[in-house]
């Protein structure tokens, strides 16, 4: 529960409350990142393959991408310049 966004400080409200002291909270904590680092690192031995292969067929839509991206920058630029222009002549 302690890896979940928010949770860390309402877990160790939780703790104090029950007079959960750190001698027995710590040795829980260091296990608790023993058992997430075995996972996470297992998980990123285990996927590397399909990360690698993801991102190679990503680096073909690069140059798409970034076409994309200027194109709507220069129509949401040219539609503010009129938009201004359009405001000062009424």
């Amino acid at each position: 529960v302690r890896y979940a966004y928010g949770l860390a400080w309402a877990v160790s409200v939780c703790f104090g409350r029950a007079h959960f002291g750190g001698h027995r909270c710590a040795p829980l904590t260091l296990l608790s990142c023993v058992v997430w680092v075995g996972l996470l690192s297992g998980l990123g031995y285990f996927f590397t393959g399909s990360i690698e292969k993801l991102i190679g067929d990503i680096r073909h839509l690069e140059r798409f991408a970034l076409v994309i991206g200027v194109l709507i920058v220069i129509f949401f630029v040219v539609k503010h310049y009129r938009l201004g222009r359009r405001v000062i002549e009424e």
